[in-house]
Order: structure tokens, then C-alpha cells, then sequence
């Protein structure tokens, strides 16, 4: 998603730049968007039946009798998404959902439990308290102290360098964050307390 994304952010301000300098049209820019939008789209298509291939083939195929696949969460809720002008959410909303769709179309009549991870995310927003979340939005990652860490190389907060221990060298956390109370890590990932989130939802379908 992030891939299909970029390329299209990519296109689109391209177009944009060539119609505020006249080298195109509006029509033309309109179409050339439409049709970029529709690049990326089938990017998330494909995908997304890669994806359905492999769990067929190596893992339903292998013997895998347990299985569990997780669709997109809407990528526009995450404090990345955040960041976008409300013009652009929704393309990134749509190519979520794209790939969910056909990820569900690959796996039809399949012995899987498809974990809705859209729809949870979506209720966790809404009803946090019921999964112990008190923060949605911001990052337990800062990106100061992780960018101060790391002598400016990782400016962006990942949470590949950001350790949560109290006290040790490298913790990287935000002022008052919770890793098992915020559910965002950095931009797009998890805390401890999200993936919690998520494998409750997993393990109650898995039951089911």
C-alpha cells in the first residue's frame, strides 16, 4: 500500500505541477490522475492475490489446518495518514480497501479465517476503553529522541529503534507514552498494546 501510494502521490504531483504551468489541460490533468489512481489500484489488486496464492500454497497446501489472514486496516487512520491533506485520504482509504476485497475473492471457499482488521481498527477508534487504549493518534516512538539516538539517521521515529525500557540507554519513548496503553508505535505500526489488540481479534476467530 505504501508502495501503490507513493507512486501515485508521485504522478499526481507531477500532474499538478504540469497544469498550474499550463502544459496540460484540466480535463487532461483529471484524466491522468483518474488514470494513476487506477495504476495503483491494481497494484493493491495484485497483491493481494499474490498474497491469497502463497497462503494456498504454502500454507493450506503444507498442511496448514489453523489459519489465519489479515486484510489492511484503512492506512488514512494511522497518524501517517493523519499527515495527508483530506483530499488525498480517501485514495489511500480505497487502496485498503481494494486489497481486502480481493484478498477475500482469493480466498473464497477457502479453510481460513479472514481477521478483519479494517473494521477493528475502525472500533478501536471508537470504543478504545473496551481494548485498554487510551491513545489512537499519537506516536509512543519519538522522533526526536530516536533521531538523537541514532546521531540523526532514523528521523522519522521508527519503531524498529525505539526501546520502551525505563531507563536504558536507547529508550526512545514519547513523554507519558504507554506501549501497552497508545496504540500507535511510530507512523504506521503498532505498540504492545496494539498488536495486543490484534491478536485478541485472532485468537477469538481462531476459537470461533
Amino acid at each position: 500500500v505504501f508502495t501503490q501510494f507513493g507512486a501515485f502521490v508521485a504522478k499526481a504531483t507531477q500532474i499538478q505541477t504540469d497544469a498550474a504551468l499550463g502544459k496540460i489541460t484540466a480535463d487532461a490533468a483529471n484524466a491522468a490522475l483518474f488514470e494513476a489512481q487506477t495504476a495503483a489500484q491494481a497494484g493493491m489488486k495484485q497483491a493481494a492475490l499474490e498474497l491469497s496464492g502463497y497462503v494456498k500454497s504454502q500454507i493450506l497446501g503444507k498442511g496448514g489446518k489453523y489459519v489465519a489472514v489479515l486484510g489492511l486496516s484503512d492506512i488514512a487512520d494511522t497518524p501517517f495518514g493523519a499527515t495527508l491533506p483530506a483530499n488525498v485520504k480517501p485514495v489511500l482509504t480505497d487502496l485498503s480497501r481494494i486489497f481486502n476485497l480481493w484478498l477475500r475473492d482469493g480466498l473464497t471457499d477457502q479453510p481460513v479465517q479472514i481477521v478483519d482488521t479494517f473494521a477493528l481498527f475502525k472500533d478501536r477508534s471508537t470504543n478504545a476503553a473496551q481494548y485498554g487504549i487510551t491513545n489512537t493518534t499519537g506516536m509512543a516512538c519519538s522522533a526526536a529522541k530516536i533521531s538523537a539516538i541514532t546521531g540523526g539517521r532514523v528521523a522519522d521515529g521508527s519503531s524498529l529503534f525505539c526501546n520502551g525500557t525505563a531507563g536504558v540507554p536507547f529508550n526512545g519513548l514519547t513523554a507519558g507514552a504507554d506501549v501497552n496503553t497508545w496504540f500507535f508505535a511510530d507512523s504506521v505500526h503498532p505498540t504492545t498494546g496494539g498488536h495486543k489488540v490484534i491478536s485478541d481479534a485472532i485468537i477469538a476467530q481462531l476459537k470461533s
